[in-house]
């Protein structure tokens, strides 16, 4: 699971019965309710939410009730990262746009971007 620097995630899992105890762990640290982590259940769903996400909550999350656990792997991803990868991408197309007036060619344009764009999901 991926999510972003400075926002919030939930985390779920689900037990056949209402849970008497359940424990959620980063890693191998036990976490409590706090301003940051808001651990809730209603019914057989019992919930994690982490606020105000950094790199640092990049970690393996627990939701162990004794009998079972559930495990989630989380990547916080910075937003700077993503900031310049849009910066890229919208640099990319002016660029792409600026050679296609150049040649007044829109064909070459389309063979641009359908190649950066394969190698991207490629």
């Amino acid at each position: 699971m991926q999510a972003e620097e400075k926002g919030k995630v939930t985390l779920e899992c689900e037990t056949r019965r209402p849970a008497k105890r359940v424990t959620w762990l980063k890693g191998m640290i036990e976490l409590r309710s706090s301003r940051k982590y808001v651990i809730r259940q209603k019914g057989v769903v019992l919930s994690l939410t982490i606020t105000c996400l950094e790199k640092s909550d990049t970690d393996i999350y627990i939701c162990d009730v004794g009998t079972m656990q559930s495990r989630a792997q989380m990547t916080v991803q910075g937003e700077t990262t993503k900031k310049k990868t849009l910066f890229c991408i919208s640099m990319f197309f002016s660029w792409a746009q600026m050679v296609v007036g150049l040649h007044k060619d829109r064909s070459l344009y389309e063979m641009i971007v359908s190649s950066v764009v394969g190698y991207i999901l490629g």
